[in-house]
């Protein structure tokens, strides 16, 4: 270690240099993940001796493993995974949610959907059972009777829809904007977040992400407030996150490109201030499938857990 700095400091009466701490920042190939991927790149708080890291997870055990190293991290989670993780007694504070309209879309031929009734006997590709496009559409359809078709991954939702094995795929982007490159005949029938809307009596799109903090992360309020800023520069520019994102996920370099998020609408609901949207979402997965969340509504002390010191 080079210590001349130190020495030179205290000689000269001068304050000791600050001594970096490294923040991990991670995510999935999502568009809620961008805004990290920015903050690492700029820097903002290297004044303040804190520098940011991003390294991308793809799976839910890469991130647990993250959140427990003892480092300082802050991940993009799947929503439904916060309640989850408090539930059983593991690591992630939370800091905020995300939430992205334009972001996952009812593909197939036809008209303009404009509620459940539309939806009747149709087959629909949804990637997996109970993960929150699946909720989110069985919340959406209530009674109405639908045929879902479990497919296991998005690429496989898309290929059943464009071989004609379904009237529509639930598809988020860029697999969405994809689809419709490969088959002129498709088009956006719906956009999830306005059919949420309507059956929740939701006035905000739902929350897609949680961002989770370590127990051990420095200068929260900083942090936070360099998210926001992060976070807000990309809403104003959506189509940007596709670069930031395919220079980390190798797999999103080819298709459709920055068009594909140039449509998103985006927005953060810091914690607690902003906890009430995300309440009554998770209240409304509860009603739906209540293991989803851990099997119990969070408590206040959940949605106040990002302010700790």
């Amino acid at each position: 270690m080079n210590l001349l700095p130190l020495f030179a400091a205290l000689l000269l009466g001068l304050p000791a240099p600050l001594r970096a701490e490294e923040v991990i920042l991670t995510g999935p190939p999502i568009w809620d993940s961008a805004p990290l991927i920015a903050l690492a790149a700029q820097q903002p708080l290297a004044a303040d001796g804190i520098t940011f890291t991003f390294r991308p997870w793809t799976n839910p055990e890469t991130l647990r493993k993250e959140l427990a190293s003892g480092r300082p991290v802050v991940a993009m989670a799947p929503v439904l995974m916060a309640p989850l993780l408090q539930a059983r007694g593991m690591k992630g504070d939370l800091l905020a949610a995300s939430v992205t309209g334009g972001n996952l879309w009812l593909i197939g031929r036809g008209s303009d959907l404009d509620g459940p009734e539309a939806l009747s006997g149709l087959k629909i590709t949804v990637p997996f059972e109970g993960n929150l496009p699946d909720l989110m559409l069985r919340r959406i359809l209530g009674t109405t009777a639908w045929q879902p078709l479990y497919t296991g991954a998005y690429p496989a939702s898309m290929q059943m829809l464009l071989a004609g094995k379904a009237d529509l795929a639930l598809l988020a982007e860029p697999m969405a904007s994809a689809a419709l490159a490969a088959d002129p005949t498709l088009r956006r029938r719906s956009d999830l977040c306005p059919l949420w809307q309507k059956a929740t009596g939701a006035t905000a799109c739902p929350p897609g992400g949680a961002l989770l903090a370590s127990p051990d992360l420095p200068a929260r309020g900083k942090i936070v407030t360099a998210l926001e800023t992060a976070h807000s520069d990309l809403a104003a520019t959506p189509g940007q996150a596709h670069a930031l994102l395919a220079g980390f996920f190798p797999e999103l370099s080819t298709g459709p490109g920055a068009s594909a998020f140039a449509g998103i609408t985006a927005s953060l609901l810091v914690m607690p201030a902003d906890a009430a949207p995300l309440r009554a979402f998770y209240g409304e997965i509860f009603d739906l499938a209540p293991q989803a969340i851990g099997g119990t509504l969070p408590g206040p002390e959940f949605y106040a857990s990002g302010i700790r010191k």
